[in-house]
């Protein structure tokens, strides 16, 4: 699981702003979601479900994806195997996108659960300012490096 502390790295690094796409059912998290990522210079579009996470995924590029775990037509966990998938079929010389859960629930399960699905990484709700800005320093930013060097 993610930290709650990072280096700060500086918001105007990026060129353009950070898209994220933010796959959450409950519409309080969704505004909290958008609200923080909007603060730290980011685009963040929602979906509601995992069958619109996967149209928003084909049709649009993001760089970082937040993965509610629990999610009413499917899965994030199940979601997420698609999405890899998706971009296996894509065939493109770019690294995968980050994709973090979220979820009410931490351990050693949920890492195992999260990893075999390919997602990144977790964080326990609620999103804060503190923990997506680590995982924007740790997985964007460091991404974006190695894709410029």
């Amino acid at each position: 699981m993610i930290g709650q502390s990072g280096n700060k790295m500086a918001l105007s690094k990026m060129q353009t702003p950070i898209r994220v796409l933010v796959v959450e059912d409950h519409e309080i998290a969704q505004r909290v979601a958008q609200l923080v990522l909007q603060g730290l210079g980011c685009h963040a579009d929602v979906a509601r479900n995992g069958k619109e996470a996967l149209e928003r995924f084909a049709q649009n590029h993001y760089d970082l994806v937040f993965m509610d775990i629990g999610l009413p037509d499917m899965d994030g966990l199940v979601v997420t195997t698609s999405l890899r998938s998706q971009e296996k079929k894509a065939l493109t010389a770019s690294p995968p996108i980050p994709i973090i859960g979220l979820t009410a629930h931490a351990g050693a399960q949920m890492r195992l659960q999260v990893i075999e699905a390919g997602m990144n990484d977790f964080l326990v709700k609620p999103l804060t300012k503190e923990n997506c800005l680590a995982i924007l320093n740790q997985f964007v930013y460091e991404r974006q490096d190695l894709v410029q060097s």
